[in-house]
């Protein structure tokens, strides 16, 4: 710390105060008398001693450049997940915080933004996403030793708009709509509804992914190829679990896998579009004219990933256990699967409350277990 006197041309005197830290002026400060500036001086010493000190003009960045660091750091995410992220700051977050310091931005400035953002008529799914994506720059600018606390962390979500939950097709549906769709759309379609892939991992195999088990044929699933929110352009990435699994191939879609992977090269996708190259979601939903076939089968509401649902909800109303289906899947744990399928397994409780009373019904007659009335 330093206090020197400075006279101004008018004869005043004041005094200023550079606060120093490792040799280097960071913030300077001109005070009328000498008691304010040691008070100050006193003030700023205790301060920058602290390990948690921030220098002030660390803040000063811009939450432009801040996001920039961010998302070039966030390589090592999906592919889909780094291009939604890309896609939501530049179109909801820089055109509200972009040009303003990240020191300077305040969780009322944020609770604003996500009030403008719900009067906007942005859906609420949206608006937590975004305000997820608010939340990992400003955590940045943190690590970074731009800010001490991140504005972002008290604001509490937007609630609402409730994640419709997957229909499961019964056979004679899931039949209806194959037999609307065309024919280079059926095998695709069949996996979906048979496997349990997502769509995305179905887009990403080839033909060198199949293989022989003791137990029958496999898909050795590693890739996926999903679709960018921003232009529809492939995006070839890892799996959402970021880990490969193997996927039982039913007996429906066997031979068609057999002759394809006899017809084609190791390298080549094994369900191909049109024109040979691999799928997309948006790419399968036109070329499918999904939406005219649905409504033509009498399924006016069901997605493609309902497909998924139909081949996990299958499987474990077929008596397969949660672990095996949580592997097919690919969920990270058994738990993610009763979270989302647990309704399908609710006849196990009362099967299981059913053996009970089996139990009880076969058991000696004992005496009333009610009390005597007249014993009181």
């Amino acid at each position: 710390m330093a206090i020197s006197k400075v006279r101004y041309r008018s004869g005043k005197i004041g005094w200023r105060v550079r606060v120093q830290r490792d040799g280097r002026t960071v913030e300077s400060a001109t005070f009328p008398t000498m008691r304010e500036a040691k008070e100050f001086d006193a003030a700023r010493r205790t301060q920058v001693r602290r390990p948690d000190w921030i220098d002030p003009a660390a803040g000063r960045i811009t939450l432009a450049e801040i996001a920039e660091q961010w998302l070039a750091a966030r390589r090592n995410v999906a592919p889909l997940t780094l291009a939604t992220d890309q896609g939501l700051y530049r179109r909801l977050i820089e055109p509200a915080f972009g040009n303003k310091a990240v020191a300077r931005i305040t969780p009322a400035d944020v609770a604003e933004w996500l009030g403008d953002l719900a009067g906007r008529n942005v859906a609420p799914s949206t608006r937590r996403r975004s305000l997820a994506v608010l939340r990992g720059i400003f955590a940045h600018a943190v690590a970074d030793r731009r800010i001490n606390t991140s504005p972002a962390v008290g604001v509490k979500p937007p609630k609402g708009g409730v994640r419709r939950e997957g229909k499961a097709l019964t056979d004679e549906e899931l039949i209806r709509l194959l037999d609307e769709l065309p024919d280079h759309c059926r095998p695709p379609a069949l996996a979906l509804a048979t496997t349990g892939m997502r769509i995305s991992e179905l887009c990403g195999l080839v033909v060198g992914d199949v293989m022989d088990t003791p137990y029958g044929l496999g898909l050795r699933a590693h890739r996926s190829i999903s679709q960018s929110p921003e232009g529809g352009k492939a995006v070839i990435g890892d799996m959402k679990s970021h880990r490969a699994r193997l996927i039982p191939v039913p007996a429906a879609l066997a031979p068609w896998v057999r002759q394809r992977v006899e017809a084609a090269d190791p390298g080549d996708p094994l369900f191909p579009a049109p024109e040979g190259g691999h799928w997309t979601r948006g790419n399968f939903a036109k070329r499918s004219n999904w939406s005219a076939a649905r409504v033509r089968a009498g399924l006016p509401t069901v997605r493609i990933h309902d497909l998924r649902h139909t081949a996990a909800t299958t499987m474990l109303t077929s008596g397969a256990d949660v672990l095996s289906v949580s592997r097919v899947l690919g969920h990270s744990t058994p738990t993610l699967t009763l979270s989302l399928y647990g309704h399908v397994v609710d006849q196990g409780i009362f099967d299981a409350v059913a053996r009970t009373d089996r139990r009880l019904t076969a058991a000696p007659e004992t005496a009333d277990p009610r009390p005597d009335e007249n014993a009181r």
